[in-house]
């Protein structure tokens, strides 16, 4: 067991020393790349020029050993690289913090390719040397030793490791190979240097292409690099930190002892296991340091805490006794943690809602270790378990944990409940629906192994399945598993030294030492992600499947309470099947008829996840395993049966061209046709319900006093407005703005010349004869506006309910007629795209959102259920406005050079970005005589109520260009200077600075 080789093991950690680096610089180039990548503030780094140093022991050309000799005494450990290379710096003072618990480690680095089959192995200068202290104040000595010696002469014109290598191992010193080729260190030799990109470069792209970009995080050294590949694979480690967290680092040599890899030195082995034990007693220490005394007996040593999670003893505790009375139909286990405030509140709140509903039959079970103060969950002495040996390291670790309780649970309790489940702090349970679920379908004397199914596909080409996050044992499970998770707790914390991903590893477990396989505890609506819960149920996460839901993941402290408030209200008996049904067809048949699984609406892709990154065909069956989850699956995201509901970024998008319009001068024409690669998202906005008109929405709206845009969530007219209540009113609403009834939209524009009653009485059309036809002809801008912003619809605020624009944009856009086309930046739930469409009935108008997530799950739906978007001259494409790539997207679209008569910038309100916006799309995007307008800058974020920066820009835009000592300058002067400027200000006709807007008009001979 891997306890075996601990006995003498004493030493601290803090011991370790400092890592200092050595870079031998060969250009400036590299110098810039290390600077701004790899090099940190905690790390001693010194860059040498070997020809400026001071000769030492001439032939061997070792000179940066010689000044080594200055450095300051907390360097620990030198390590010298080569200025081609990129350090995972905290990884490396990682290990060598370990490795420093063995004196006799003193010469590291990774093995040279041997020359011949006699060579003693030394390490390779490429992949960086290490010198430990205690051997660096001898390397003087040895070296002159050496200077002499044909041994050491025969090789000095091999390179500095040969060389160094040789004379160390005449002294006796041994070589430790501390790293491991290709999954954590890479070289490969350059040749001639031709080519796009290194060989080291491309091996590591081969390498991480083939094993995944979850692996960059744990690469310690690359070497053989150009500058520019240090920033890219700085980049590719960035991303790999962040979209991979819970991902553990380990050799292949550990991880994949099926390939027969050579793993490190004998000696490393072994200390990077004593390192992680050392660190998890120390931890354990710290934690129950200032507790109450044990009434078991204390662990004294790594050893002991080591035996202790193979053969714990059985707890004490009013809680061991509760779960030990025996008897229990259902108990539930919490897995908390204290590493953060966050994940404390989220623990606070499992155990103020469901963990204290009483429901007969199950018992609920909050797992803490030491490190919590006592009672902070406001929980009775009963409710809290805490393990003898519990040591809580951070994720990365939890596998320990959790066969740590498995284990115990089996040795002591097995018998004593029914089903075993295990949750995180942040999992919301319907104990009522879990109970049920289980004491009804499935048979607790079996072996049942159950939970939301995932799958991986291993390097092998096996896919593993595992229930993730929330698992499920029964008690005849439990007592066959005793001996089967011991060892492989043995085995994560020999071989992977503590870190994995545990639910992954347990259904790995149980496959290989039982053969059992995880079984669905029912549909993936049931059990959903966040994600998908918000995405089916908007706010309310429960309506998914309602009072059938049995788990969510992750549901945090702020979202507890309000879907616990949520379960409360519905029924308690009607998500169960009839009893005398047979199981399996009842449960398959209610779940197909229940959920529509064919009706699937899930939207799968974001700017982080991608049709080209999960589903490309080079990925194989199944697409890029690191895509999926329990919600997001092949199935459901490669293998649309309906495509045309979710076109998606690298799908060939078939885009339907709306019917004949009639325009002023050529228009643009989507053809049905296959987008070129690179194909872009876009949606065909169309509503083909027949029947539905948005003419309906003039009448029969429900009545209601005060502002209607002020009224959702709770709050009413009657509650705000009868007395002063202050927790109404947060900016930006107030008691003036919602407690008094908002004008009636503005009329259309009247043309002048008349006086008096005539005027009153009359109102204009933009097209006389035809009002009936088009709402365009009949009501204004702000009438169509107020139509797609009423508070059955609740989105919108352009009319004159809210920041009332609407007025002023049809006094600048009268003029333009009804095939004009509209491009806007930012689409959110929709209500503009739907009055532009109206208002343009002949025209195109294209909607630009980073992401359309909000809009086709909650805002086309409701919007065409009210008659929007019949004319089928809506588009909606996702992608950054704010930069090139967004512009370019458009263009291979068709809404590129001369396509917009009017653009409309509501998108985020930076004002960098509005102006990048700005600077993009008004000189050529933009027709002449079209109009830009740019919303809200009064409300520069973060929400400063300041636009002072944008209305500057503004109001200096024209100056340096129309500014000129000449008085007289007709319109033939003025257009033969715009069309000789070479500067798209020129372009400029106008700025207008309306309440909270600017508005630019492009000159019409521009």
């Amino acid at each position: 067991m891997f306890w075996s080789w601990l006995a003498a093991w004493g030493a601290s950690l803090a011991a370790g020393g400092d890592l200092c680096v050595a870079v031998e610089l060969a250009s400036r180039h590299d110098l810039q790349a290390i600077r701004q990548t790899w090099l940190d503030n905690e790390t001693r780094v010194y860059f040498l020029r070997p020809r400026a140093l001071p000769r030492w022991l001439p032939g061997l050309d070792l000179r940066v050993w010689g000044w080594a000799q200055q450095l300051p005494y907390s360097c620990e450990w030198l390590l010298k690289v080569p200025s081609s290379s990129y350090l995972h710096l905290e990884n490396l003072r990682y290990r060598l913090r370990c490795l420093s618990t063995d004196p006799s480690l003193t010469y590291l680095g990774v093995a040279k390719v041997p020359l011949n089959e006699t060579m003693t192995p030394m390490a390779d200068e490429n992949l960086g040397i290490v010198i430990r202290r205690s051997l660096l104040k001898k390397l003087p000595r040895m070296l002159s030793a050496c200077a002499t010696l044909p041994e050491v002469l025969s090789v000095a014109g091999q390179g500095e490791g040969v060389v160094l290598g040789t004379c160390l191992r005449l002294h006796d010193v041994e070589f430790s190979p501390w790293m491991e080729r290709l999954s954590e260190a890479i070289y490969e030799d350059p040749g001639n240097g031709s080519g796009l990109s290194s060989h080291s470069f491309n091996r590591f792209l081969f390498t991480f292409d083939h094993e995944k970009l979850s692996r960059v995080k744990c690469l310690l050294l690359v070497s053989g690099l150009r500058p520019e590949e240090m920033e890219d694979i700085h980049y590719m480690r960035g991303r790999s930190e962040r979209w991979f967290k819970g991902v553990a680092c380990s050799s292949d040599g550990l991880a994949k002892p099926e390939e027969g890899r050579a793993v490190f030195d004998p000696k490393i082995l072994p200390a990077l296991q004593g390192c992680f034990l050392l660190r998890a007693f120390e931890r354990w220490q710290r934690d129950w340091s200032d507790g109450q005394p044990l009434n078991e007996p204390q662990i004294a040593s790594p050893t002991e805490l080591a035996k202790e999670w193979q053969r714990p003893l059985k707890g004490r505790s009013p809680a061991f006794q509760r779960l030990g009375a025996g008897g229990h139909e259902l108990c539930v286990f919490v897995v908390t943690t204290g590493f953060s405030e966050k994940h404390r509140a989220d623990a606070r709140a499992v155990f103020k809602t469901w963990a204290n509903e009483q429901v007969a039959g199950v018992k609920v079970f909050m797992m803490k270790d030491r490190s919590w103060p006592d009672a902070e969950l406001g929980e009775g002495d009963a409710n809290i378990l805490t393990l003898r040996g519990d040591v809580d390291l951070g994720y990365l670790y939890n596998p320990v944990r959790v066969f740590y309780l498995w284990i115990y649970l089996a040795e002591h309790h097995a018998s004593d409940c029914q089903w075993f489940a295990k949750v995180d702090a942040d999992t919301f349970v319907n104990l009522r629906a879990l109970k049920q679920r289980l004491t009804r379908y499935f048979t607790a004397a079996e072996s049942h192994y159950l939970g939301s199914v995932k799958s991986t596909l291993l390097t092998s080409g096996v896919r593993q399945y595992f229930a993730v996050n929330s698992i499920v044992f029964s008690g005849g499970l439990l007592k066959r598993a005793r001996n089967w998770i011991r060892p492989c707790l043995d085995d994560i914390v020999s071989r992977r030294l503590g870190q994995g991903a545990e639910d992954m590893d347990l259904g790995a477990c149980l496959e290989l030492h039982g053969g059992v396989i995880v079984s669905s505890l029912g549909q993936v609506q049931e059990m959903p992600s966040l994600g998908m819960a918000r995405v089916m149920g908007g706010e309310k996460l429960l309506n998914a499947s309602g009072e059938c839901t049995i788990f969510i993941h992750p549901v945090h402290a702020e979202d507890m309470e309000k879907v616990y408030a949520d379960l409360q209200l519905l029924p308690s008996s009607s998500c169960d099947w009839p009893k005398a049904a047979p199981k399996p067809e009842v449960w398959s048949n209610y779940m197909t008829n229940t959920f529509q699984k064919h009706s699937d609406k899930h939207r799968c892709w974001n700017r982080r996840f991608t049709w080209q990154l999960c589903c490309n065909e080079t990925w194989g069956a199944g697409g890029n395993d690191i895509c999926w989850d329990d919600e997001h699956t092949w199935e459901r995201c490669c293998n649309r049966p309906n495509p045309q509901i979710d076109m998606i970024d690298g799908a060939k998008v078939a885009v339907t061209t709306a019917a004949p319009i009639t325009a002023r001068r050529t228009t643009t024409t989507i053809a049905t046709t296959t987008i070129p690669a690179p194909i872009d998202k876009m949606i065909h906005v169309k509503n083909e319900e027949k029947g539905t008109t948005p003419r309906a929405l003039t009448a029969n709206q429900p009545t209601t006093s005060g502002n209607p845009k002020c009224w959702s969530e709770g709050f009413s007219y009657e509650l705000c407005c009868g007395k002063a209540v202050e927790d109404c009113w947060v900016w930006p609403f107030s008691p003036d703005f919602c407690c008094a009834e908002p004008l009636p939209p503005r009329l259309p524009i009247q043309v002048g010349g008349l006086e008096g009653q005539r005027k009153g009485q009359a109102r204009s059309s933009r097209c006389p004869g035809i009002e009936e036809e088009l709402l365009a002809c009949e009501l204004s801008l702000d009438e169509i506006g107020a139509l797609f912003e009423l508070p059955s619809i609740g989105s919108g605020d352009k009319a004159s309910g809210w920041h009332d624009y609407l007025g002023g944009y049809e006094r600048l856009l009268l003029h333009l007629p009804l095939s004009a086309n509209v491009l806007e930046f930012g689409v959110r739930m929709g209500p503009s795209l739907a009055m532009w469409s109206e208002y343009f009935p002949f025209g195109t108008s294209v909607g630009v959102d980073k992401d359309l997530g909000t809009f086709l799950q909650r805002g086309q739906p409701v919007l065409m259920a009210h008659g929007a978007f019949t004319r089928g001259n809506v588009y909606a494409v996702e992608a950054n406005a704010s930069d090139v790539s967004g512009r370019e997207k458009l263009q291979r679209l068709g809404f590129g050079a001369n396509f917009a008569d009017v653009v409309v910038d509501d998108a985020n309100h930076w004002f960098k970005d509005q102006i990048a916006r700005f600077e993009l799309y008004f000189p050529d995007v933009l027709r002449p005589g079209g109009v830009y307008i740019i919303e809200d800058v009064h409300m520069q974020e973060p929400f400063d109520h300041d636009g002072r920066r944008v209305r500057a820009y503004f109001a200096n835009l024209t100056a340096s260009v129309y500014v000129t000592p000449e008085i007289l300058l007709g319109s033939h002067q003025i257009r033969t200077k715009r069309h000789a400027s070479q500067d798209w200000r020129h372009k400029v006709e106008s700025v207008t600075f309306l309440r909270d807007v600017v508005a630019i008009v492009k000159a019409a001979d521009a």
